[in-house]
């Protein structure tokens, strides 16, 4: 059975051996801080990660060029931290695919599904990797969640993304990975859902095809699969308490077999954090 560990680290919320050996721990950090062998960018499809423009070239499915904004997320954080050399590599990869950038400043997430489709750049679930530059590791995986608008195949192309992760970093033969809450920020899939009733107001619902349950179950699945596989470190990383906290009652959820593993659980309620409507949905 899975044990809790005591962590070794202070911002260590909760640190779990699974039964195939592998350590899946949930973590208040700044993930580009994270001393692991692969940090995970939640990334978009064109893979401009500091903020700007991407200007597109014709195609047989969009005769004119245009112009696609997109918004800065923690894929900024790791490009400013760890240099241009990551948003480069990057460049090279969605050139091979067929697109290419200008960098300005912008505001506004557009057109984000629809244009990766028309110049072949990267599509929900998959994932590359380029150098980690000057952060404290070894490779920066881009995994592309998916934008969720209420989309039936949100749930599978998260789940994919997340183990695609998983997958490629036990290939190159690493050991430890940080992964933030992929699609949860600017793409709008929403962690938790707030409900109200008279008895126990505003509590906390985790329905199966939520954020956090997504993430999680995607893990603790492929550890499940992978028993023979050399031990991986996991680490879910975020940095506002709000996000770390529902992970921490998702992973003790899993841990009490007296409870169910799916469906709909409600987090007692003196355990909720503050509300940010912001935070939680994703505006």
């Amino acid at each position: 059975s899975a044990r809790v560990l005591s962590p070794q680290e202070p911002n260590i919320k909760r640190q779990v051996k699974l039964p195939t050996n592998h350590t899946f721990s949930i973590k208040k950090n700044d993930i580009t801080e994270e001393h692991v062998e692969v940090i995970v960018n939640a990334a978009n499809g064109f893979l401009k990660h500091g903020g700007g423009k991407c200007h597109l070239k014709k195609t047989f499915l969009k005769p004119k060029d245009f112009t696609v904004e997109m918004k800065l997320g923690v894929a900024g954080a790791i490009v400013a931290k760890g240099g241009q050399i990551i948003q480069q590599q990057s460049n090279e990869i969605i050139k091979k695919l067929g697109g290419s950038y200008h960098s300005e400043l912008f505001e506004i997430q557009l057109l984000l599904t629809l244009a990766f489709l028309c110049i072949g750049g990267l599509g929900d679930g998959q994932v590359v990797s380029t150098t980690a530059g000057n952060l404290p590791s070894n490779y920066v995986f881009h995994a592309v969640g998916p934008i969720y608008n209420n989309n039936p195949q949100a749930e599978i192309s998260l789940r994919l993304a997340v183990t695609n992760c998983l997958k490629k970093a036990n290939a190159l033969g690493c050991k430890s990975i940080a992964i933030p809450a992929i699609s949860t920020g600017i793409f709008g899939y929403p962690k938790v859902i707030l409900r109200y009733n008279n008895s126990e107001p505003f509590l906390i619902v985790l329905y199966q095809g939520l954020g956090v349950n997504v993430i999680t179950d995607a893990i603790i699945e492929w550890c499940e699969k992978n028993s023979n596989q050399e031990p991986l470190d996991i680490r879910i990383v975020n940095f506002d308490n709000e996000t770390v906290k529902v992970f921490v009652n998702k992973l003790t959820i899993y841990l009490d077999t007296n409870k169910v593993k799916f469906g709909k659980i409600c987090i007692n309620n003196n355990d909720l954090p503050k509300i940010s409507f912001g935070n939680l949905f994703g505006f």
